[in-house]
């Protein structure tokens, strides 16, 4: 006697489906907007500035590694890029985790605060 697939297996299935299709749409065909996250990164908060164009910006790098975690739970998983970090603060706080995340993203634009200069 063959072995039969229970209906409930089927349908467990079948609305999986469609929940993963509706969400893939209505992230490709919504409407681009700006997105702003405050992330926490160790004893400091960041913010990312997601622009409607595809850029991504973060301001401030954490006060440590723990910023790489953060980044990988507001970004896609495919996402190795940054376009800009800007750093408004010379303590530890908002620069510890810059080299972790300079190792970890293509990041081509780094600026900072002229006020960093006059310390």
């Amino acid at each position: 006697m063959p072995w039969r697939v229970p209906t409930f297996v089927y349908l467990l299935l079948f609305f999986a489906l469609l929940v993963g299709t509706i969400s893939v749409y209505r992230e490709i065909f919504s409407p681009p907007v700006l997105k702003v996250e405050v992330l926490e990164a160790g004893k400091a908060s960041t913010v990312l500035i997601k622009a409607p164009t595809g850029e991504t910006y973060l301001i401030n790098a954490g006060s440590d590694a723990g910023i790489l975690r953060s980044l990988g739970a507001a970004l896609p998983f495919w996402q190795r890029r940054i376009d800009g970090i800007f750093l408004t603060s010379a303590v530890t706080s908002a620069t510890g985790g810059l080299t972790d995340v300079i190792r970890r993203y293509r990041v081509p634009t780094l600026a900072r605060s002229g006020a960093l200069g006059s310390r």
